[in-house]
């Protein structure tokens, strides 16, 4: 500033410089005013779980006792100093052939359908082998039951084997109930486990740590595989899908960085350790819940016909499991009938032996 035309210059100490950059200091851990700050916050440390709490209501109720109160900004510092907790983390070992972590990707990519000129979206499905980070990618039309089997299934075929387990998120296609402890895990899910000798592992709900592998994979294939694919366009699901898998060898093939192998090299290793693949790909099964009509046949929702159960089950609530060769229908966990599966809208697949004596005798009439 000038005064009486001298210039005077205040130097700036290292607070200032500080103070200027990021704001006021934090509070010095010492002294009463400290203390009664720290004394404050940590008596209100409960209040933390109860609906509309904030900072901004703590800190107006601080000003209402404090005898010399921090600033906002002070304040603030003092919360995070108080209540932040660094929380370690571990370095997991992963053995060969113990797992194949699942997930989706966060976003899409997508194709062109050639006969209406619509841009059709697709979800895309990524899994790695943890002990040899070996990836597979595959885009496919949604996450519903059928696709996430059908994209695990490829998964497996494309490592050429199957792990002890396979680690999955929390979704509807995988699992039907979420737990803390232990998850129900969706009936189809689990008897493609069984058919391919494996078991279903979800990780914990609210519990991102618990899929971190794959979560790296997934930002991995952003920049390796989503940027050279997204510069073309394709006409079809199928052309995308080569795309992919294009990027995707390329990606397996690349040396890893602190380490002189790629991934590829890595997973012939782990190969050996995974089990054989089941002579016979495994059938996808749908689960439908129904009740028996009083003429004795229960609707096959998904293909809109009927099939016939023994007539003592009429009234009763019984479990459908098909597929596109067999119709079973279940009573209490015990098979009650089997059918050939019908693609007729509205057809009646009758099985005599199901008939009561009466109707059974109607039909026999010339």
């Amino acid at each position: 500033m000038r005064l009486s035309g001298t210039l005077y210059v205040r130097l700036c100490t290292d607070t200032d410089i500080t103070s200027a950059l990021v704001g006021e200091p934090p509070p010095q851990r010492a002294g009463q005013r400290y203390e009664e700050a720290q004394s404050f916050v940590e008596s209100r440390k409960g209040l933390r779980r109860k609906p509309g709490f904030t900072i901004d209501n703590l800190y107006a109720d601080y000003l209402k006792v404090a005898t010399s109160p921090y600033s906002r900004a002070q304040f603030y510092r003092l919360v995070g100093q108080l209540w932040s907790k660094e929380r370690g983390s571990i370095k997991l070992h992963h053995k060969y052939g113990e797992k194949l972590y699942v997930d989706y990707t966060g976003k899409k990519l997508s194709y062109v359908d050639k006969a209406t000129g619509e841009v059709i979206y697709t979800e895309v499905l990524v899994t790695i082998l943890p002990a040899s980070q070996y990836i597979y990618v595959e885009a496919m039309p949604s996450q519903k039951q059928g696709d996430f089997v059908q994209g695990i299934m490829n998964a497996m075929e494309y490592i050429g084997g199957s792990p002890q387990g396979i680690v999955t998120d929390n979704l509807k296609s995988a699992v039907t109930k979420a737990g803390k402890y232990q998850s129900t895990i969706n009936k189809s899910l689990q008897a493609m486990a069984l058919h391919y000798g494996t078991t279903i592992d979800p990780t914990r709900s609210y519990r991102p740590k618990d899929k971190a592998l794959v979560e790296g994979a997934v930002k991995i294939v952003y920049n390796s595989i989503y940027y050279a694919v997204q510069k073309h366009t394709y006409f079809s699901l199928a052309q995308l899908n080569a795309a992919i898998q294009e990027e995707l060898t390329k990606l397996n093939a690349r040396q890893l960085s602190n380490s002189d192998e790629s991934r590829t090299d890595r997973y012939k290793q782990e190969k050996q350790h995974l089990s054989a693949l089941p002579k016979y790909r495994y059938e996808v099964k749908q689960y439908r819940k129904a009740k028996v009509q009083k003429m004795g046949y229960v609707l096959c929702s998904s293909y809109k016909n009927y099939y016939s159960v023994p007539y003592r089950y009429i009234g009763k609530q019984v479990e459908l499991r098909y597929d596109t060769k067999v119709v079973e229908i279940y009573h209490q966990a015990q098979r009650i009938a089997t059918h050939t599966t019908s693609q007729a809208k509205g057809m009646y697949t009758t099985e005599q032996s199901h008939l009561s004596s009466n109707n059974k005798a109607y039909t026999e009439w010339s």
